[in-house]
């Protein structure tokens, strides 16, 4: 783009900008927020406070990794069942739920959030876990497995993003255009109808998705440091398609669960990205759902999840 062009642009969303977000809802304080937040579910790691959720004790432990948009919160129904016969973890990566959001737009980077989760691990005193991710968390928890394998004994892969090579290359390029979206994507997840009517895709099962769920998912999003986060996960995008880990790379046996009604990830291109993978990769196919799995159908995964690492 020449210069005058990027100079033009830069002055008309100078000018528009903080006009449209103004119009949007305000952003909650963090201290505030955590102020609501039992003390035992928050840790430190490097000066960063961390939101964290756990069920159970003794056995093996299992950490959870929620998807992009969600946090510890998606994770309601499932982190108890699970925590019937072991120890579970769920915690809020960066950029969502009740975790502090970082200044340093790497923090949003996949390199970022693995090391998230690994400090979370190091600080609970856990070396080794099966771990299990849902949609962005799925390709999160592959990426961990494949760079520290040690600490991930088994994998379960729920309605993953195999491939994050998701946003358009102008997208990318372009920090302006990115920037000009802002506002629009405050408005997005400021307005109760408009959001419910995004994240009502990610759901078969419609009764579900009450305006109590919609609202807490708001309420988790809708917290200082928004605009970081968003500009964080934009920088990151650049390098998404870099040092793409593929199912064959892992050694650890591996479950993957898809869903028939994923509007998402739907069934068959999740059977297409799965050829190639280890003769050990188990795929599961939960009926009546759709991309929120363990919302929508918590007690049948659990049974799936339970049945993987018992074998």
């Amino acid at each position: 783009m020449n210069g005058w062009r990027k100079a033009y642009w830069r002055r008309i969303t100078s000018w528009l900008l903080p006009g449209l977000v103004a119009s949007c809802a305000p952003l909650e304080d963090y201290d505030a927020v955590i102020a609501e937040v039992p003390a035992g579910n928050l840790i430190e790691i490097d000066g960063q406070r961390v939101h964290i959720e756990q069920w159970g004790e003794g056995g093996r432990p299992v950490v959870l990794l929620h998807g992009l948009g969600s946090s510890t919160y998606g994770f309601r129904e499932l982190g108890p069942r699970l925590g019937r016969s072991r120890r579970v973890v769920a915690l809020d990566l960066n950029g969502f739920g009740f975790t502090e959001r970082p200044k340093e737009a790497s923090a949003y980077s996949l390199e970022g959030q693995v090391d998230l989760v690994r400090g979370t691990m190091d600080h609970l005193g856990i070396r080794e876990a099966d771990v299990v991710g849902h949609s962005y968390g799925g390709y999160l928890a592959m990426r961990l497995a494949a760079e520290h394998p040690r600490r991930v004994r088994r994998l379960v892969l729920v309605s993953p993003a195999l491939n994050m090579d998701v946003a358009p290359a102008g997208f990318i390029r372009s920090g302006l255009l990115r920037e000009a979206v802002y506002p629009g994507f405050r408005l997005l997840v400021s307005d109760e109808d408009r959001f419910a009517a995004l994240l009502s895709r990610a759901y078969h099962r419609k009764e579900v998705l009450t305006r109590e769920v919609i609202a807490e998912y708001q309420r988790r999003l809708l917290v200082e440091g928004l605009g970081r986060a968003y500009r964080g996960f934009g920088d990151s995008l650049e390098t998404l398609g870099e040092q793409r880990v593929r199912l064959e790379d892992l050694d650890q046996p591996l479950l993957v669960v898809g869903s028939r009604q994923d509007e998402v990830v739907p069934l068959e291109s999740l059977r297409v990205g799965l050829e190639g993978a280890p003769a050990r990769t188990r795929l599961a196919v939960i009926e009546d759902s759709g991309h929120s799995v363990p919302e929508e159908q918590p007690q049948v995964l659990t049974a799936e999840i339970e049945d993987f690492l018992r074998r």
